[in-house]
């Protein structure tokens, strides 16, 4: 390594053109640092790592600039507030090799923003030194005595700093600080790509002005990305700090093995911009750049015969392999920065693509936009031998799309209608008559008066197509939300639903009063009681929803502390709220009509994947009512031993009657072997790498840029209304108190509700668009916001959609079979949920659903052997069906529509052609076609051998060929129904179930086949299915049809850790049947048509000719790398306002404008959905 000290100060400077950079794992985390147990461990928090090369002479504002630019993504690298602290993380011989952490020095965010200056013009923010220091950094570059920020811009060797060391960021932001989203910050990755080409003067965004600072030490930047940093910037504290090890590093600098690194050093320097260290022009060398800050950000080489127009700022990554620099780079540069997809999403009305509802009637999204590429690219594209490559066509994402009206009539309520909502039904408006008495949901106890949910009621379809057919002379549909409310304080508490509306409830200038009619501001607010869509007019309190969990977790505990002692001696484990090494987790329902809400419980070991390691140790216990010091422990069953309470359980365990069993793991062997035996649960990589599997797989890559817009009809006609789960049963058989008495209900659990982003590059490809989902649930914490819960993309399925090869000129030929997939993913508990909707080229829907995560895992004894396989010792799979029921409301060429039965069926007929050679008789199928009449006859299953199908038509709307359009209803994979009928815990709450599909009538009064609360009521539902059958015609009707899939699960070992997509899947088509007058799939010009050698070819082996339509397949470019992987979690949403200003959201304060948010009520909000979300979720069942 070439080594210099910079005259005048005692400094290591590093000839970087003959010096490779070491890598420097980063770990960045905003608000505070990681604790040093992560790295203890070796639990690295990979998920916040920023891997970055860099020198010994590098400063801390030259890591800072070198991070923004490699994660332009993060937000909070851009504020110009931030103030960034930087820490070592080393092992320490002097402790023995355990980790410490020592303090390297601060830098502010605006140490490294401003204007860099030109050739000709100083840089704004050097003026102003100059004005303010009479001289300022001009007068200091000469002086003997460095200005104090000078002096403290320290390098990684004046701090000690060695390589292999690891190094923390803590991102602070003023208090109340807003995140910028999207601001053109110089040295961010918004202007960082390119050929440090500069952006516009100050925040606001626009096209560069030009092309960037010239090279030198100054303006550019380091060699991986530009830095735009002032000449005396820095208020680094950096400090020797006092650590024993310091003492011996000036002549230890090699005592470990240095981390693996890149064997090339950055290009050379030679003449013109750089000099010998880097001037502005010319030669610039040693001497000059004594007069230039002390900062070791460069600019990256300037090549002879190059402009820095044609070079790109390469980022350096571990991917890399050791090879000569290239001698041109090729990114996506100004183009990046704005490659925003935009995306209008209609949604159902009279949209093909459209769908209502997709998780559920919690469930709903909106048109706003992703970003699906709009970050630094991270790999270099070295330029082939011959010149540059092309890079594809620039594009701005998906393509508009054509709403069919500027309203959206379904869009989810968003914060401020949610917070208006909550907050004027809180401030209990007397006017109303309804005497509500509610408590703020924050501050709620289950005896109390409270909000729990508040969601989009959607408006009657009538209304909803009048507006969407003729937006510009059809007055809107009026918005109203659906609010429900646990009435705990009530003398015999129960739940209701609400419609209330018209929304918005503020109007004019905002200023609001408590009052009726649009006094003050509120408009005129109406407010009942919705039951018109329920079988029972109250909803009993015993079957309500998961409310605030703080009280069940007190009663746990309290119940607990009997037998805790008891629990550790027989199964090694604890549970105290705190340090728990034991889990709970109860099976459902929990009451038959609501007259009680009992559950049996069982306990598992806490660790990742506890679901497949119960213990064999249930309670019943009591939960009814609003008094939790009344809940108890009914029974205990300890491995087949039943106790008819905790005292007994206690007196056997005492007397030596209780027969003990030894635990699924030995509580008295050390820690690391009782990890050893359980980690076969958690998700982490396990056995040898398989051959290749180092390298990252095929990914599909849209060389044109996407290609889909989400529309609003099918060659100018409406195919469906609406398409939505509606309900997911899960039935359990074994041979304990749990899996023999499980039958759970997931809406109860609200599967829209549970929603969560995606994992990007996992669930969805690369490329996908995603949109938001947005949610209110009193449990959740009120208003959550999940960008990334649904994802949009086009597949090349692989296989032609159609093809042939023959011999006749014009039938030789293969189209594409491309398909635009709509996907969102539900957690709900141990299992999730895979929705997939997918457009084909044919005008075909396909509706998939696929599970995947654990297993309602069991206790494994032999007595459990007729329900399911063991997956270890002691934990084993119990058999189970999944039926998951959609509303599908198909509108075929209008709303008047007829259910169509077509079956096959063996016939023997006697043919006059037929000969002597085999008969006169001929056993063939025929086919017969009926129209089912009444809802009475509608509710049918699949045909043995499916020896038919049922399609919805439309009678008096004809295609080409006298056949009346339609769409027909296909089994796709495994097409089930329930297995087992006739069980209490499903006894009237899932009678949908029972069959494959079902045909009625549509009402606004039968919106759904079930509900939340049917969980808890199998005897006396809420809604009750078979109800909506009441021999109504189906005869050129608007219908609604009602299909099932689902998949019998018997889980084997390959279910362990989790069950697979590939197996657990379902699914059904929607096929157009005679709706077209042919395959609308031939009008793709992505396809081919071969033509054969003209006759009297003498060539057996010559080429076809070929017509492509001018689509060449085999176009290529350079793509765009992918968005580097970045994984957000759910988050709360409080509006515009989120100072502490101790007012109440949506509430007004004095001065009219609303209240602000206190910062422990946001603090609050997200700590209750991690509780919900993450691991506190397991003990109640969620």
């Amino acid at each position: 390594m070439d080594v210099d000290s910079e005259p005048g100060a005692g400094k290591v400077v590093v000839a970087r053109d003959k010096t490779a950079p070491f890598l420097i794992r980063t770990f960045v985390k905003i608000g505070g640092f990681h604790r040093l147990t992560l790295f203890e461990d070796g639990t690295l928090p990979t998920t916040d790592e920023h891997q970055i090369f860099t020198w010994r002479d590098a400063t801390l504002k030259e890591i800072l600039t070198t991070l923004r630019n490699t994660s332009p993504h993060v937000a909070e690298f851009k504020h110009p507030l931030a103030r960034f602290s930087f820490k070592a993380v080393y092992a320490d011989s002097a402790s023995k090799g355990r980790f410490t952490q020592k303090d390297l020095g601060m830098v502010y965010s605006r140490d490294i923003l401003g204007e860099p200056g030109s050739h000709g013009v100083t840089a704004p923010r050097l003026l102003l030194e100059d004005e303010e220091g009479g001289g300022g950094a001009a007068a200091n570059r000469d002086s003997e005595h460095p200005v104090p920020r000078e002096r403290e811009e320290r390098t990684l060797d004046d701090l000690r700093f060695v390589p292999g060391d690891y190094i923390m960021v803590s991102v602070i932001l003023p208090k109340g600080a807003n995140v910028p989203t999207e601001l053109s910050i110089k040295g961010s990755g918004a202007n960082a790509i390119g050929g440090g080409g500069g952006g516009p003067p100050g925040w606001r965004s626009g096209p560069s002005q030009s092309s960037g600072p010239p090279a030198g030490r100054g303006g550019g930047g380091h060699w991986r990305g530009e830095s735009n940093a002032p000449l005396f910037g820095g208020r680094g504290r950096g400090g020797r700090g006092g650590r024993d090890r310091d003492r011996d590093r000036d002549a230890d600098y090699d005592r470990r093995v240095p981390p693996p690194r890149r064997h090339d050093s950055p290009p050379p320097r030679s003449g013109g911009g750089w000099g010998a260290r880097g001037g502005r022009g010319g030669g610039g060398g040693r001497s000059r750049s004594r007069s230039r800050s002390r900062s070791r950000s460069r600019s990256p080489p300037r090549r002879r015969g190059s402009s820095r127009e044609n070079m790109s700022v390469p980022l350096i990554t571990p991917l890399l392999k050791s090879s000569p620099v290239a001698e041109k780079i090729n990114t996506a540069r100004e183009r990046e920065r704005k490659s925003h997809w935009w995306l209008k999403v209609v949604i159902a009305g009279v949209a093909t693509f459209a769908l209502v509802s997709l998780g559920l009637s919690h469930y709903r999204y909106g048109s706003i936009i992703g970003t699906p590429s709009t970050a630094t690219p991270s790999v270099l594209f070295p330029a082939s031998t011959t010149g540059k490559l092309e890079e594809c066509p620039a594009h701005d994402g998906p393509k508009p799309a054509s709403p069919p009206a500027p309203y959206n009539p379904w869009a989810y309520l968003q914060q401020h209608e949610t917070a208006d909502i909550q907050a004027w039904l809180e401030s209990n408006p007397p006017h109303l008559g309804l005497n509500l008495n509610l408590t703020k949901a924050s501050q709620a106890a289950i005896s109390d008066n409270a909000v729990y949910n508040i969601e989009t009621f959607y408006p009657p379809k009538e209304e909803a197509l009048a507006y969407l057919d003729d937006p510009e002379n059809v007055e809107r549909p009026r918005k109203y939300a659906r609010v429900t409310i646990h009435h705990g304080g009530e003398r015999v508490p129960c739940v209701r639903d609400y419609v209330v509306g018209p929304l918005p409830l503020r109007v004019g200038n905002g200023s609001r009063s408590r009052g009726s009619g649009r006094v003050g501001g509120w408009t005129e607010v109406d407010v009942k009681p919705l039951e018109e869509i329920y079988h029972r007019p109250v909803i009993p309190y015993n079957a309500r929803g998961l409310e605030d969990l703080v009280e069940a977790f007190r009663f746990i505990e309290g119940v607990v502390e009997p037998i805790r002692d008891a629990m550790k001696d027989l199964f090694g484990g604890v549970w105290d709220g705190e340090n728990d090494t034991l889990t709970a987790g109860p099976g459902g329902p929990w009451s038959y009509d609501g007259s009680f809400r009992r559950a049996w419980v069982t306990w598992r070991y806490n660790v990742a994947g506890s679901f497949l390691v119960p213990i064999n140790f249930y309670n019943y216990v009591e939960m009814s009512g609003t008094d939790p010091s009344l809940w108890k422990i009914l029974r205990i069953v300890y491995h087949n031993q039943i106790f008819p309470s905790t005292e007994s359980f206690l007196e056997a365990y005492r007397n030596g009657s209780l027969v003990r069993h030894p635990p699924p793991i030995i509580p008295r062997q050390k820690e690391n072997e009782v990890k050893r035996q359980l980690e076969w649960t958690s998700r982490k990589r396990t056995g040898e790498p398989r051959d290749l599997d180092h390298l990252p797989g095929p990914r599909a890559v849209s060389f044109a840029g996407p290609r889909f817009r989400v529309d609003r009809e099918l060659q100018g006609e409406r195919v469906f209304y609406q398409l939505a789960p509606q309900e997911a049963i899960a039935q359990y058989a074994g041979a304990d108190p749990i899996q023999s008495s499980t039958a759970w209900l997931d809406r109860y659990f609200g599967m829209g509700i549970l929603v969560r982003n995606l994992i990007p590059h996992y669930d969805c490809p690369h490329e996908a668009l995603f949109l938001p989902a947005e949610t209110f649930h009193a449990a959740m914490g009120g208003h959550i916001r999940r960008d990334r819960a649904i994802c949009v993309f086009e597949m090349d399925t692989g296989k032609p959609i159609t093809r042939h090869v023959g011999d006749v000129e014009g039938e030789m030929g293969a189209v594409k079979g491309y398909v635009l997939v709509v996907r969102s993913v539900s957690t709900v508990g141990n299992y999730d949920y895979l929705f997939d909707y997918i457009f084909h080229l044919d005008g075909t829907i396909e509706v998939k659903v696929a599970a995947s995560g654990y297993l309602q895992g069991g206790y494994w004894t032999e007595k459990q052997r007729d329900y399911g396989y063991n997956l270890s010792k002691f934990s084993m799979g119990n058999m189970h069906d999944h039926v998951i029921n959609f509303k599908v409301d198909l509108d075929i060429a209008g709303t008047s529509n007829s259910l169509l039965k077509t079956t096959m069926a063996q016939e023997e007929v006697t043919l006059p052609w037929a000969d002597d050679d085999w008969g006169n008789t001929v056993v063939q199928q025929r086919v017969t076609r009926e129209y089912v009449a009444t809802e009475d006859d509608s509710r049918v299953q699949y045909a043995k051998n499916f020896q038919g199908m049922y399609a919805i038509v439309n009678k008096d709307r004809l295609n080409k060929w006298g056949n009346p359009r339609g769409y027909a209803i296909q089994p796709g994979l495994s097409p089930i129904r329930n297995t087992v009928v006739g069980s209490k815990r499903l006894e009237n709450n899932a009678n949908w179930a029972k069959y494959n599909l079902a045909v009625t009538r549509r009402k606004e009064t039968e919106p759904s086949s079930s509900c939340m609360w049917n969980l808890h009521l199998s005897g006396a539902p809420v809604v009750d299915f078979d109800r909506f059958f009441d021999g109504e015609s189906l005869d050129q009707e608007d219908l609604v049809v009602w299909v099932n899939v689902g998949t019998h699960h018997l889980p084997h070992a390959e279910d362990s850790p989790n069950t697979k997509t590939n197996i657990a899947t379902s699914g059904f088509m929607l096929t157009p049947y005679n709706y077209f007058d042919s395959d609308p799939s031939m009008e793709s010009m992505n396809a081919i048509i071969l033509h054969p050698p003209k006759p009297g070819s003498t060539d057996p082996g010559e080429a076809f000719d070929f017509h492509d339509y001018g689509v060449k397949q085999d176009f290529h470019c350079v793509p765009r790398p992918p968005t580097p992987f970045r994984y957000d979690a759910e988050r709360p949403v409080f509006g515009d306002r989120e100072e502490s200003g101790g007012g109440v959201p949506g509430v007004p304060g004095e001065d009219g404008r609303g209240g602000g948010y206190d910062k422990a009520m946001i603090g609050a909000a997200y700590d209750k959905i991690r509780s919900v979300l993450h691991p506190l979720r397991i003990r109640t069942g969620i």
